[in-house]
């Protein structure tokens, strides 16, 4: 079936772009489950699900009409809901009883919610879903609405709960926020798209793509484990976009940081106020594929303030000591490497559960600037000085043929691979 969203209501012809979206896990086809469509130009956004595979985008030249308030429900977000919670908006243009249903997909009721609620936007959140298909109905007098939405199941494995979270009185005379209003497009808007799955070792993957729609064409997701973070599911940065991924209670980049400019292996970083970078054996491909290595004080930028930002986007700093603590809390080294070959040598025992999709970027010697371990080694600079020799500092490492996660100290200037947390 082929989703045609009419973008705005206009005096002049109107024109259309159709895209049409499919999936691949490590270049062999995979069905996607659903797909979320941001249109950053403009703050909205719109969902398609599977078997849907096509949008279509109708754009004008002229100037559009206002939309009349209506009774409205967004679309949940996430969706797939993560660790079985997600949240929706309710518009109510006028005071009224509202009646909510969440049916599971044998048709049975698992949450009935009646309240008498005054003209404004609400914002709930649904707590405890099981893995299952949901429809959410909300109804007022003379109008019902329905969305559909996904769960992967909890940990808490509770019963499914409605909260009320925020309200806000917007005025009834005012065209309603992005959440209320069909899904605008105009040429030149840039769009993120991206796109969910199950992969074959049945764990929820996705993708992020961003595009300047300009005529019909195939927008082709790589699925990767991992979930991006709730409304932060990309980061871009530097011209480059970097997914996320949310693991348990944090946000990471699902990438090594790829900026600045590359310098030869044999000379040491300066502070000159230029980002500089190493790509393994002076290879800007390297760097394309498994991001940049640097020495620490550069990564800092020359502060050795813990958890500072150093070369991260704002508001993301780089990893911490405590971070990776927490992270490998309850995850094994596998559980944190890329599956399969593509980039890891033979006898990778890397699952990639939590979707961190390490990559086996080598590094630089601290005192030669040779480049090793290539597919065999990644390891990862922290930004916390090791207090026995400040002159050294903590780091990670991951090896293919393991499923440990290796700590301790190294020299400053060993050339290493940076991940960001945000804050």
């Amino acid at each position: 079936m082929i989703v045609f969203l009419i973008i705005s209501t206009l005096s002049i012809a109107q024109q259309s772009i159709e895209l049409t979206f499919s999936g691949h896990y490590y270049g062999n086809y995979i069905g996607l489950d659903s797909l979320l469509v941001k249109n950053i130009s403009r703050d909205c956004d719109t969902v398609i699900y599977s078997p849907d595979t096509t949008l279509v985008l109708f754009y004008t030249v002229g100037i559009p009409e206002k939309t009349k308030n209506t009774f409205s429900i967004s679309q949940n977000y996430p969706n797939p809901a993560i660790h079985g919670n997600t949240s929706f908006d309710v518009f109510m243009p006028e005071s009224g009883q509202i009646r909510m249903q969440l049916f599971n997909i044998y048709g049975n009721a698992v949450l009935d919610y009646s309240n008498n609620m005054t003209q404004g936007k609400y914002t709930f959140d649904i707590l405890n879903l099981n893995q299952n298909t949901y429809m959410l109905t909300a109804s007022v007098t003379g109008s019902s609405k329905s969305i559909k939405m996904m769960s992967f199941g909890n940990k808490s494995k509770g019963v499914p709960e409605l909260i009320q979270r925020s309200y806000s009185n917007i005025s009834s005379n005012l065209k309603t926020d992005y959440a209320f209003t069909p899904f605008e497009f105009e040429q030149g808007d840039t769009l993120w798209y991206i796109g969910y799955s199950i992969t074959p070792g049945m764990i929820t993957g996705s993708d992020v793509i961003e595009s300047i729609p300009q005529s019909d064409t195939t927008i082709i997701f790589d699925i990767i484990e991992g979930i991006p973070c709730q409304g932060t599911e990309a980061v871009k940065y530097d011209g480059h976009l970097y997914p996320t991924v949310q693991i348990d209670e944090q946000c990471w980049l699902k990438e090594n940081i790829n900026i600045g400019l590359m310098i030869n292996g044999d000379t040491n970083m300066t502070n000159n106020g230029v980002i500089e970078k190493y790509c393994y054996n002076n290879e800007p491909e390297n760097c394309e594929i498994y991001g940049g290595l640097y020495q620490w004080d550069e990564l800092m930028q020359y502060t050795t303030q813990d958890e500072s930002q150093g070369i991260c986007p704002p508001e993301w700093h780089v990893a911490s000591d405590n971070d990776f603590n927490e992270l490998t809390l309850n995850h094994s080294g596998s559980d944190l490497k890329e599956t399969g070959t593509s980039h890891w040598s033979t006898g990778n025992y890397g699952t990639n559960s939590t979707g961190f999709t390490a990559l086996p970027a080598g590094y630089r010697g601290y005192n030669s600037g040779v480049f090793e371990m290539l597919r065999e080694g990644a390891d990862f600079y922290l930004s916390t000085v090791y207090l026995p020799n400040p002159e050294t500092v903590w780091y990670r490492s991951l090896y293919y043929a393991s499923s440990w996660v290796v700590g301790g100290n190294v020299w400053k200037t060993h050339g290493d691979s940076v991940r960001c947390v945000k804050d």
